[in-house]
């Protein structure tokens, strides 16, 4: 089972990306993938290529809830898709916020 919601992608730079208004039924999973993906949601065109392992995802439900197991984060490899999954199997979450960040290179 997929997220709930439309999901709204906020750009907050040129590697970060905040995904709101998506919560997750009892034990289900979410995707996250790149543009052209089909991912349950898509990142915007032009966010760099989740190439590499060294992408930065987490994830929070926006208000205090009653979730007795966390949220886990998985990505596959090659890296292509982000699932998130609520780990409860009783208690869907409460709305989630997601931030994921691409690694950027550090020159000299």
């Amino acid at each position: 089972m997929a997220f709930t919601g439309a999901g709204t992608v906020t750009s907050l730079g040129t590697r970060i990306v905040r995904i709101t208004d998506v919560l997750l039924a009892a034990a289900a999973t979410g995707t996250i993938t790149a543009f052209g993906g089909g991912g349950d949601v898509v990142l915007p065109v032009g966010f760099p290529a989740l190439a590499t392992n060294d992408v930065i995802v987490s994830c929070k439900e926006a208000a205090v809830s009653i979730l007795l197991k966390p949220l886990a984060v998985a990505k596959d490899s090659p890296l292509t898709t982000i699932s998130i999954i609520n780990g409860d199997a009783v208690n869907a979450s409460k709305t989630l916020e997601i931030y994921v960040k691409a690694p950027c290179s550090i020159e000299s």
